[in-house]
């Protein structure tokens, strides 16, 4: 499997884990707390295999490293907004919006780099 294909397949099982969020009924605490989990969970894999193996080899491909720079901070971001939803307990008002419209927007925004890459990189 490519690089770019493992990324999108990665992408789908997060997604699920957001759909399998948003089906938990309201009073579902603990069940959105385990799903939030594997969320973490999963997307820190992700960000760590695409820091570590495929940032790197695309950096020495792209033309203007400044796109890489700014990936690599969008990274940060995450990490950050990766830690708010597993420290917050579930019954806090803000847990489902930080889980579906923060995170759910940053794996939205991967996926569309993961589509056109060569739009995001700029390859020689």
């Amino acid at each position: 499997m490519d690089a770019i294909s493992y990324l999108k397949r990665d992408h789908r099982t997060v997604e699920a884990r957001f759909k399998e969020f948003e089906r938990t009924g309201r009073k579902a605490k603990s069940a959105k707390k385990k799903v939030v989990k594997r969320i973490v969970q999963e997307l820190s894999l992700h960000g760590d295999v695409e820091e570590q193996i495929f940032s790197p080899a695309l950096q020495d491909m792209a033309r203007e490293k400044e796109l890489m720079l700014v990936a690599l901070e969008e990274h940060d971001v995450v990490k950050g907004l990766l830690q708010q939803p597993e420290s917050m307990d579930p019954k806090e008002e803000r847990f489902d919006a930080k889980v579906t419209e923060k995170l759910g927007q940053r794996l939205e925004e991967g996926k569309a780099a993961i589509k056109s890459p060569k739009e995001y990189i700029r390859l020689k």
